[in-house]
Protein backbone atom coordinates (compact mmCIF):
# COMPACT_ATOMS: atom_id res chain seq x y z
CA UNK A 1 0.00 0.00 0.00
CA UNK A 2 1.47 3.35 -1.22
CA UNK A 3 1.49 6.45 1.40
CA UNK A 4 0.13 9.94 0.44
CA UNK A 5 -2.25 12.39 1.45
CA UNK A 6 -5.36 10.92 2.86
CA UNK A 7 -8.61 13.40 2.12
CA UNK A 8 -12.11 12.53 2.73
CA UNK A 9 -14.35 14.65 0.31
CA UNK A 10 -17.90 13.58 0.08
CA UNK A 11 -20.16 11.06 1.63
CA UNK A 12 -23.65 9.82 0.92
CA UNK A 13 -25.62 7.50 2.17
CA UNK A 14 -29.54 6.28 2.71
CA UNK A 15 -31.07 5.09 5.31
CA UNK A 16 -33.44 1.64 5.55
CA UNK A 17 -36.32 4.32 5.61
CA UNK A 18 -35.06 6.33 2.79
CA UNK A 19 -33.33 9.04 4.34
CA UNK A 20 -30.71 10.73 2.36
CA UNK A 21 -27.68 11.53 4.23
CA UNK A 22 -24.92 13.87 1.94
CA UNK A 23 -21.83 15.44 2.97
CA UNK A 24 -19.45 17.58 1.55
CA UNK A 25 -16.43 17.23 3.74
CA UNK A 26 -14.03 19.44 1.61
CA UNK A 27 -13.58 22.24 -0.79
CA UNK A 28 -12.06 19.99 -3.95
CA UNK A 29 -11.01 23.24 -5.32
CA UNK A 30 -9.03 24.38 -1.72
CA UNK A 31 -5.64 23.87 -1.46
CA UNK A 32 -5.56 22.36 2.45
CA UNK A 33 -2.04 22.51 3.76
CA UNK A 34 -0.91 20.34 7.42
CA UNK A 35 -3.02 17.89 9.54
CA UNK A 36 -6.39 18.60 8.47
CA UNK A 37 -9.32 18.89 10.74
CA UNK A 38 -13.16 18.63 9.51
CA UNK A 39 -15.35 20.00 12.17
CA UNK A 40 -19.38 18.28 11.43
CA UNK A 41 -21.58 20.36 13.91
CA UNK A 42 -25.59 20.73 14.23
CA UNK A 43 -28.22 20.59 16.73
CA UNK A 44 -29.01 17.20 18.33
CA UNK A 45 -30.88 14.77 16.28
CA UNK A 46 -28.55 15.43 12.82
CA UNK A 47 -26.98 11.91 12.81
CA UNK A 48 -23.59 13.63 13.80
CA UNK A 49 -22.61 10.51 15.52
CA UNK A 50 -24.15 8.09 12.93
CA UNK A 51 -22.62 9.63 10.01
CA UNK A 52 -18.98 9.00 12.22
CA UNK A 53 -20.11 5.36 12.35
CA UNK A 54 -21.15 4.99 9.16
CA UNK A 55 -18.18 6.29 7.65
CA UNK A 56 -16.08 3.67 9.86
CA UNK A 57 -18.15 0.99 9.13
CA UNK A 58 -17.57 1.40 5.29
CA UNK A 59 -13.77 1.69 5.27
CA UNK A 60 -13.64 -1.19 7.85
CA UNK A 61 -15.96 -3.30 5.81
CA UNK A 62 -13.97 -2.24 2.17
CA UNK A 63 -10.86 -3.89 3.95
CA UNK A 64 -12.00 -6.93 4.98
CA UNK A 65 -13.87 -7.41 1.27
CA UNK A 66 -10.21 -6.35 0.18
CA UNK A 67 -8.33 -8.46 2.72
CA UNK A 68 -10.98 -11.49 1.47
CA UNK A 69 -12.29 -11.29 5.31
CA UNK A 70 -15.64 -11.71 3.95
CA UNK A 71 -17.69 -11.98 0.84
CA UNK A 72 -20.28 -9.93 1.23
CA UNK A 73 -20.85 -6.29 0.34
CA UNK A 74 -21.47 -3.69 3.01
CA UNK A 75 -25.26 -4.04 4.08
CA UNK A 76 -25.62 0.21 3.74
CA UNK A 77 -26.53 1.85 0.64
CA UNK A 78 -23.47 4.37 -0.04
CA UNK A 79 -20.99 6.37 -2.66
CA UNK A 80 -17.60 7.90 -1.13
CA UNK A 81 -15.08 10.25 -2.32
CA UNK A 82 -11.57 10.25 -1.17
CA UNK A 83 -8.01 11.51 -2.40
CA UNK A 84 -4.73 10.18 -1.53
CA UNK A 85 -2.09 12.01 -3.32
CA UNK A 86 -3.28 12.93 -6.89
CA UNK A 87 -5.41 9.72 -7.38
CA UNK A 88 -9.19 10.23 -6.64
CA UNK A 89 -11.13 6.71 -5.34
CA UNK A 90 -14.86 6.93 -5.66
CA UNK A 91 -16.81 4.01 -4.28
CA UNK A 92 -20.51 3.26 -4.86
CA UNK A 93 -22.70 0.44 -2.79
CA UNK A 94 -26.47 0.18 -4.66
CA UNK A 95 -28.95 -2.12 -5.48
CA UNK A 96 -27.05 -3.34 -8.51
CA UNK A 97 -24.04 -3.62 -6.81
CA UNK A 98 -20.53 -2.59 -5.54
CA UNK A 99 -18.50 -0.32 -8.02
CA UNK A 100 -14.87 1.09 -7.82
CA UNK A 101 -13.40 3.69 -9.28
CA UNK A 102 -9.89 5.58 -9.76
CA UNK A 103 -9.97 8.70 -11.42
CA UNK A 104 -13.73 8.22 -13.04
CA UNK A 105 -12.33 4.96 -14.45
CA UNK A 106 -13.83 1.75 -13.09
CA UNK A 107 -11.39 -0.50 -11.70
CA UNK A 108 -11.19 -3.58 -9.21
CA UNK A 109 -11.39 -3.61 -5.43
CA UNK A 110 -7.45 -4.99 -5.80
CA UNK A 111 -6.62 -1.74 -6.96
CA UNK A 112 -8.56 0.36 -4.74
CA UNK A 113 -6.16 2.27 -1.80
CA UNK A 114 -7.61 2.30 1.67
CA UNK A 115 -5.90 4.93 4.48
CA UNK A 116 -3.51 3.09 6.44
CA UNK A 117 -5.30 3.33 9.23
CA UNK A 118 -9.48 4.13 10.36
CA UNK A 119 -9.31 5.33 14.14
CA UNK A 120 -12.53 5.81 15.67
CA UNK A 121 -12.06 7.81 18.90
CA UNK A 122 -14.77 8.49 21.60
CA UNK A 123 -14.78 8.60 25.42
CA UNK A 124 -18.42 8.18 25.96
CA UNK A 125 -19.75 4.73 26.93
CA UNK A 126 -22.80 5.00 24.36
CA UNK A 127 -20.56 5.97 21.17
CA UNK A 128 -22.25 4.10 17.86
CA UNK A 129 -18.75 2.95 16.97
CA UNK A 130 -17.88 -0.84 15.99
CA UNK A 131 -16.20 -2.18 19.25
CA UNK A 132 -13.26 -4.63 18.41
CA UNK A 133 -9.96 -5.97 20.21
CA UNK A 134 -7.16 -4.14 19.55
CA UNK A 135 -4.90 -7.53 20.08
CA UNK A 136 -7.26 -9.77 17.99
CA UNK A 137 -5.03 -12.36 16.90
CA UNK A 138 -8.44 -13.85 14.71
CA UNK A 139 -6.91 -11.34 11.87
CA UNK A 140 -3.45 -11.00 12.68
CA UNK A 141 -3.94 -7.59 14.02
CA UNK A 142 -3.80 -6.30 9.63
CA UNK A 143 -7.27 -4.39 10.20
CA UNK A 144 -7.06 -0.69 9.48
CA UNK A 145 -9.31 -0.37 11.38
CA UNK A 146 -9.15 0.45 15.26
CA UNK A 147 -11.27 1.29 18.19
CA UNK A 148 -10.35 4.18 20.30
CA UNK A 149 -12.56 3.89 22.93
CA UNK A 150 -13.36 2.93 26.66
CA UNK A 151 -15.80 -0.08 26.03
CA UNK A 152 -13.82 -3.21 26.64
CA UNK A 153 -16.77 -4.97 25.32
CA UNK A 154 -19.58 -4.45 22.34
CA UNK A 155 -21.65 -2.70 25.50
CA UNK A 156 -19.19 -2.54 28.41
CA UNK A 157 -16.78 -0.34 29.74
CA UNK A 158 -14.90 -0.24 33.42
CA UNK A 159 -13.86 3.23 34.74
CA UNK A 160 -10.46 1.36 35.97
CA UNK A 161 -9.67 -0.12 32.15
CA UNK A 162 -9.13 3.50 30.76
CA UNK A 163 -6.44 4.27 33.76
CA UNK A 164 -4.92 0.70 32.72
CA UNK A 165 -5.40 1.35 29.00
CA UNK A 166 -3.12 4.82 29.54
CA UNK A 167 -0.10 3.30 31.37
CA UNK A 168 0.05 0.03 29.18
CA UNK A 169 0.37 2.41 26.10
CA UNK A 170 3.08 4.76 28.21
CA UNK A 171 4.82 1.44 28.85
CA UNK A 172 4.28 -0.03 25.40
CA UNK A 173 5.98 2.80 23.77
CA UNK A 174 8.32 4.16 26.52
CA UNK A 175 11.17 3.18 23.74
CA UNK A 176 9.66 5.65 20.92
CA UNK A 177 11.34 8.97 20.95
CA UNK A 178 8.55 10.27 19.07
CA UNK A 179 5.73 9.47 21.11
CA UNK A 180 8.11 10.34 24.14
CA UNK A 181 8.07 13.40 22.78
CA UNK A 182 4.07 13.64 21.82
CA UNK A 183 3.59 12.67 25.57
CA UNK A 184 5.86 15.60 26.65
CA UNK A 185 3.17 18.11 24.77
CA UNK A 186 0.47 16.50 26.17
CA UNK A 187 1.67 16.58 29.67
CA UNK A 188 2.28 20.55 28.74
CA UNK A 189 -1.06 21.08 27.52
CA UNK A 190 -2.57 19.42 30.96
CA UNK A 191 0.05 21.88 32.70
CA UNK A 192 1.08 18.46 34.63
CA UNK A 193 5.24 18.67 35.56
CA UNK A 194 7.78 16.61 36.98
CA UNK A 195 8.35 12.72 36.07
CA UNK A 196 6.13 9.88 35.82
CA UNK A 197 6.40 6.88 37.65
CA UNK A 198 4.42 3.59 37.42
CA UNK A 199 4.37 1.24 40.22
CA UNK A 200 2.92 -2.43 41.14
CA UNK A 201 1.93 -3.37 44.20
CA UNK A 202 1.69 -6.28 45.88
CA UNK A 203 -1.81 -7.47 46.25
CA UNK A 204 -2.26 -11.24 47.56
CA UNK A 205 0.84 -11.15 49.78
CA UNK A 206 1.88 -7.70 51.05
CA UNK A 207 5.68 -8.61 51.23
CA UNK A 208 5.66 -10.85 47.81
CA UNK A 209 8.92 -8.58 46.63
CA UNK A 210 11.05 -9.07 50.19
CA UNK A 211 9.95 -12.99 50.99
CA UNK A 212 9.83 -14.31 47.34
CA UNK A 213 8.07 -17.09 46.54
CA UNK A 214 8.89 -20.77 45.60
CA UNK A 215 7.85 -22.89 42.18
CA UNK A 216 5.24 -25.42 44.58
CA UNK A 217 3.42 -22.06 45.27
CA UNK A 218 3.12 -20.56 41.63
CA UNK A 219 2.11 -24.16 40.59
CA UNK A 220 -0.59 -24.46 43.30
CA UNK A 221 -2.32 -21.03 42.71
CA UNK A 222 -2.25 -21.53 38.65
CA UNK A 223 -3.96 -25.14 39.15
CA UNK A 224 -6.90 -23.70 41.19
CA UNK A 225 -7.21 -20.05 39.16
CA UNK A 226 -7.10 -22.04 35.65
CA UNK A 227 -10.01 -23.90 36.98
CA UNK A 228 -12.06 -21.06 37.96
CA UNK A 229 -14.52 -19.22 35.42
CA UNK A 230 -13.11 -15.98 35.05
CA UNK A 231 -11.85 -13.95 32.00
CA UNK A 232 -7.77 -14.91 33.37
CA UNK A 233 -8.48 -18.32 33.36
CA UNK A 234 -7.84 -19.03 29.69
CA UNK A 235 -4.80 -17.08 30.14
CA UNK A 236 -3.25 -19.23 33.03
CA UNK A 237 -4.31 -22.27 31.28
CA UNK A 238 -1.62 -21.10 28.43
CA UNK A 239 1.40 -20.69 31.43
CA UNK A 240 4.02 -23.36 30.36
CA UNK A 241 6.82 -24.68 32.88
CA UNK A 242 9.13 -21.66 31.35
CA UNK A 243 6.57 -19.07 32.38
CA UNK A 244 6.22 -20.08 35.44
CA UNK A 245 10.22 -20.05 36.15
CA UNK A 246 10.42 -16.93 34.81
CA UNK A 247 7.79 -15.93 36.99
CA UNK A 248 9.66 -16.70 40.11
CA UNK A 249 13.30 -15.72 39.27
CA UNK A 250 11.30 -12.25 38.33
CA UNK A 251 10.11 -12.18 41.82
CA UNK A 252 12.85 -13.31 43.68
CA UNK A 253 16.33 -12.11 41.69
CA UNK A 254 15.45 -9.47 38.68
CA UNK A 255 12.76 -7.50 41.18
CA UNK A 256 15.60 -7.05 43.70
CA UNK A 257 17.60 -5.37 41.05
CA UNK A 258 14.70 -2.53 40.60
CA UNK A 259 13.32 -0.03 41.75
CA UNK A 260 11.56 -1.27 45.54
CA UNK A 261 9.47 1.27 47.58
CA UNK A 262 8.61 0.98 50.81
CA UNK A 263 4.92 2.16 51.43
CA UNK A 264 2.44 2.03 54.53
CA UNK A 265 1.40 -1.17 53.71
CA UNK A 266 3.88 -2.97 51.17
CA UNK A 267 6.79 -2.62 49.36
CA UNK A 268 5.78 -1.65 45.69
CA UNK A 269 7.76 -1.97 42.36
CA UNK A 270 8.06 1.12 40.51
CA UNK A 271 9.84 2.62 37.11
CA UNK A 272 10.47 6.48 36.17
CA UNK A 273 9.36 6.76 32.75
CA UNK A 274 12.42 9.01 31.01
CA UNK A 275 10.70 11.17 29.35
CA UNK A 276 14.10 12.42 27.55
CA UNK A 277 15.98 9.54 27.23
CA UNK A 278 13.92 6.36 26.06
CA UNK A 279 16.92 4.24 26.36
CA UNK A 280 16.75 4.61 30.21
CA UNK A 281 13.01 2.80 29.80
CA UNK A 282 14.14 -0.71 28.55
CA UNK A 283 13.76 -2.44 32.00
CA UNK A 284 9.90 -1.68 32.20
CA UNK A 285 9.91 -2.91 28.75
CA UNK A 286 11.23 -5.91 29.31
CA UNK A 287 9.54 -6.34 32.27
CA UNK A 288 6.17 -5.83 31.59
CA UNK A 289 5.56 -9.15 29.86
CA UNK A 290 6.06 -10.90 33.05
CA UNK A 291 4.19 -7.89 35.05
CA UNK A 292 1.12 -8.76 33.52
CA UNK A 293 1.28 -12.35 34.16
CA UNK A 294 1.81 -11.29 38.08
CA UNK A 295 -1.22 -9.51 37.34
CA UNK A 296 -3.33 -11.89 35.85
CA UNK A 297 -2.49 -14.46 38.66
CA UNK A 298 -3.54 -11.69 41.45
CA UNK A 299 -0.15 -11.29 42.92
CA UNK A 300 0.17 -7.64 42.15
CA UNK A 301 -2.13 -5.31 42.14
CA UNK A 302 -3.15 -3.07 38.38
CA UNK A 303 -0.39 -0.09 37.92
CA UNK A 304 -0.77 3.02 39.14
CA UNK A 305 0.73 6.09 37.51
CA UNK A 306 2.48 8.93 39.58
CA UNK A 307 3.35 12.52 38.94
CA UNK A 308 6.71 13.45 41.01
CA UNK A 309 7.94 17.14 40.76
CA UNK A 310 10.06 18.44 43.27
CA UNK A 311 7.42 19.95 45.88
CA UNK A 312 4.61 16.64 45.52
CA UNK A 313 4.02 13.28 43.86
CA UNK A 314 0.08 13.14 43.10
CA UNK A 315 -1.64 9.41 41.68
CA UNK A 316 -3.37 10.25 37.93
CA UNK A 317 -6.12 8.93 39.70
CA UNK A 318 -6.68 12.13 41.47
CA UNK A 319 -6.71 14.36 37.93
CA UNK A 320 -9.86 15.77 36.81
CA UNK A 321 -12.22 13.51 34.45
CA UNK A 322 -11.01 16.20 31.69
CA UNK A 323 -7.78 15.21 32.24
CA UNK A 324 -8.17 11.67 31.74
CA UNK A 325 -10.24 12.00 29.11
CA UNK A 326 -7.55 14.32 27.22
CA UNK A 327 -4.60 11.65 28.06
CA UNK A 328 -6.62 9.03 27.20
CA UNK A 329 -7.74 10.53 23.35
CA UNK A 330 -4.52 11.65 22.63
CA UNK A 331 -2.11 8.71 23.89
CA UNK A 332 -4.63 6.41 21.95
CA UNK A 333 -4.35 8.26 18.60
CA UNK A 334 -0.17 8.64 19.33
CA UNK A 335 -0.06 4.94 19.64
CA UNK A 336 -2.22 3.88 16.67
CA UNK A 337 -1.88 6.58 14.02
CA UNK A 338 0.21 5.99 11.20
CA UNK A 339 0.79 8.15 7.83
CA UNK A 340 -2.65 8.59 5.54
CA UNK A 341 -4.60 7.57 8.42
CA UNK A 342 -8.60 9.19 8.56
CA UNK A 343 -9.46 9.62 12.20
CA UNK A 344 -13.01 10.20 13.35
CA UNK A 345 -13.47 11.91 17.07
CA UNK A 346 -16.86 11.66 18.18
CA UNK A 347 -17.48 14.70 20.95
CA UNK A 348 -14.06 14.96 22.15
CA UNK A 349 -14.98 18.16 24.23
CA UNK A 350 -16.87 16.33 26.82
CA UNK A 351 -15.54 17.16 30.11
CA UNK A 352 -13.28 19.74 28.54
CA UNK A 353 -13.04 23.34 30.42
CA UNK A 354 -13.89 25.86 27.60
CA UNK A 355 -10.13 27.49 28.16
CA UNK A 356 -9.23 23.88 26.77
CA UNK A 357 -11.59 23.53 24.05
CA UNK A 358 -10.54 26.91 22.99
CA UNK A 359 -6.76 25.40 22.31
CA UNK A 360 -7.92 21.91 21.65
CA UNK A 361 -7.49 22.25 17.79
CA UNK A 362 -4.27 23.52 17.61
CA UNK A 363 -2.65 21.32 20.35
CA UNK A 364 -4.02 18.66 18.51
CA UNK A 365 -2.17 19.96 15.01
CA UNK A 366 0.89 20.54 17.66
CA UNK A 367 0.77 16.76 18.58
CA UNK A 368 0.54 15.21 15.57
CA UNK A 369 2.37 18.02 13.53
CA UNK A 370 4.21 14.89 11.57
CA UNK A 371 1.44 13.46 10.04
CA UNK A 372 0.58 16.54 7.92
CA UNK A 373 -0.85 13.46 5.61
CA UNK A 374 -3.57 12.62 7.62
CA UNK A 375 -7.39 13.68 8.21
CA UNK A 376 -9.37 14.05 11.41
CA UNK A 377 -13.09 14.60 11.38
CA UNK A 378 -14.83 15.76 14.47
CA UNK A 379 -18.53 15.97 15.34
CA UNK A 380 -18.82 18.65 18.15
CA UNK A 381 -21.37 20.95 20.36
CA UNK A 382 -18.48 23.07 21.07
CA UNK A 383 -18.70 26.81 19.48
CA UNK A 384 -15.51 26.79 20.99
CA UNK A 385 -13.31 24.65 19.19
CA UNK A 386 -14.22 26.47 15.74
CA UNK A 387 -12.77 29.84 17.02
CA UNK A 388 -9.05 27.88 16.77
CA UNK A 389 -9.55 26.69 13.01
CA UNK A 390 -7.32 28.23 10.23
CA UNK A 391 -9.16 28.24 6.94
CA UNK A 392 -6.12 26.92 5.48
CA UNK A 393 -6.13 23.25 7.12
CA UNK A 394 -9.64 23.30 8.53
CA UNK A 395 -13.53 23.11 6.94
CA UNK A 396 -16.72 23.26 8.47
CA UNK A 397 -19.72 21.11 7.75
CA UNK A 398 -22.55 22.26 9.64
CA UNK A 399 -26.13 19.96 9.61
CA UNK A 400 -29.82 20.51 9.80
CA UNK A 401 -33.08 18.70 10.29
CA UNK A 402 -35.25 20.10 7.61
CA UNK A 403 -39.60 19.90 8.01
CA UNK A 404 -39.60 16.60 6.34
CA UNK A 405 -37.20 15.30 8.79
CA UNK A 406 -34.58 15.04 6.14
CA UNK A 407 -30.53 16.26 7.16
CA UNK A 408 -29.58 18.84 5.19
CA UNK A 409 -25.58 19.79 4.96
CA UNK A 410 -23.57 23.03 4.34
CA UNK A 411 -19.72 23.21 4.11
CA UNK A 412 -18.71 26.91 5.03
CA UNK A 413 -16.12 28.92 3.21
CA UNK A 414 -16.27 31.43 6.34
CA UNK A 415 -12.78 31.62 8.36
CA UNK A 416 -13.82 31.51 11.69
CA UNK A 417 -10.22 31.74 13.25
CA UNK A 418 -10.21 34.27 15.84
CA UNK A 419 -13.92 34.85 15.65
CA UNK A 420 -15.81 35.72 19.33
CA UNK A 421 -18.04 33.31 20.65
CA UNK A 422 -21.04 35.66 19.62
CA UNK A 423 -20.02 35.45 16.22
CA UNK A 424 -19.57 31.79 16.02
CA UNK A 425 -22.73 30.78 17.62
CA UNK A 426 -25.01 32.81 15.55
CA UNK A 427 -23.22 33.01 11.91
CA UNK A 428 -21.86 29.24 11.92
CA UNK A 429 -24.71 27.75 14.79
CA UNK A 430 -27.55 29.90 14.10
CA UNK A 431 -27.94 30.64 17.94
CA UNK A 432 -29.23 33.45 19.49
CA UNK A 433 -27.97 34.95 22.66
CA UNK A 434 -29.48 37.53 24.45
CA UNK A 435 -28.00 41.33 23.51
CA UNK A 436 -25.95 39.10 20.75
CA UNK A 437 -23.93 41.95 19.21
CA UNK A 438 -24.25 40.62 16.23
CA UNK A 439 -27.66 39.79 15.82
CA UNK A 440 -27.84 43.81 16.93
CA UNK A 441 -26.43 44.60 13.80
CA UNK A 442 -28.39 42.93 11.57
CA UNK A 443 -31.76 44.84 13.15
CA UNK A 444 -29.76 48.05 13.18
CA UNK A 445 -29.25 47.64 9.49
CA UNK A 446 -32.79 46.93 8.69
CA UNK A 447 -33.86 49.76 10.97
CA UNK A 448 -32.04 52.13 9.29
CA UNK A 449 -33.65 51.05 6.12
CA UNK A 450 -36.72 51.85 7.67
CA UNK A 451 -35.75 55.40 8.67
CA UNK A 452 -34.64 56.06 5.46
CA UNK A 453 -37.88 55.01 3.64
CA UNK A 454 -36.16 52.45 1.89
CA UNK A 455 -38.41 49.30 1.30
CA UNK A 456 -37.46 45.77 3.15
CA UNK A 457 -36.90 42.79 0.30
CA UNK A 458 -37.75 39.27 1.23
CA UNK A 459 -34.65 38.49 2.37
CA UNK A 460 -34.92 41.05 5.25
CA UNK A 461 -38.03 39.53 6.43
CA UNK A 462 -37.55 36.26 6.75
CA UNK A 463 -33.86 37.35 8.71
CA UNK A 464 -36.23 39.19 11.05
CA UNK A 465 -38.67 36.05 11.17
CA UNK A 466 -35.45 33.52 12.02
CA UNK A 467 -33.92 35.87 14.62
CA UNK A 468 -37.57 36.79 16.27
CA UNK A 469 -38.41 32.82 16.42
CA UNK A 470 -34.98 31.84 17.78
CA UNK A 471 -34.81 34.81 20.52
CA UNK A 472 -35.22 34.48 24.45
CA UNK A 473 -39.30 35.89 24.87
CA UNK A 474 -37.47 38.60 27.60
CA UNK A 475 -34.73 40.04 25.59
CA UNK A 476 -35.24 43.53 25.02
CA UNK A 477 -35.06 43.29 21.62
CA UNK A 478 -37.87 41.16 21.23
CA UNK A 479 -40.09 44.01 21.46
CA UNK A 480 -38.93 45.76 18.84
CA UNK A 481 -38.64 43.26 16.25
CA UNK A 482 -43.10 42.45 17.02
CA UNK A 483 -43.25 45.92 16.15
CA UNK A 484 -41.38 45.74 13.05
CA UNK A 485 -42.57 42.71 11.95
CA UNK A 486 -46.37 43.74 13.24
CA UNK A 487 -46.06 46.38 9.79
CA UNK A 488 -46.23 43.29 7.60
CA UNK A 489 -48.98 41.46 8.93
CA UNK A 490 -51.63 44.24 8.83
Amino acid sequence: MSVGDFRLLYFKTVDDYGNKLEVDLLDDKKKYEGLLTTLIIGPNGTRKSTLLSLMTDVFRELDDLKALRRDRTPKVYFEMVYKINDNEYSVENNIKGIYFFCNKKQIYIEKLELPQRVLAVSYMVNDKFVFNKLDDKENGGKEIYRYLGVRQASNITFINTIVRNIIDRIIKNSSDQLFLKRLKIILEFLDIKGDLEICFEPKRRKNLFESGITNKDIKILTNRMSNQASFRSDKIKNFSENDLLEISNFINTTSNQRNLIATKNSVSLCYNINLHHFNENTNLIHDYPIIQKLISLDYILTPTLRFKSENQIFDFEGTSSGEKHFLFTMLSIASEIKNSSVIFMDEPELSLHPNWQIKYISCLKKIFKDYSSCHVIIATHSHFMLSDLEAFSSSIVSLRKKTDNSIDSILHDENTFGWSVEDILYNIFGVITTRNLFVAKEVDAILEKISKGEDLIEDDIKKLIYIKKNMNENDPLNGVLKIILGRFDK
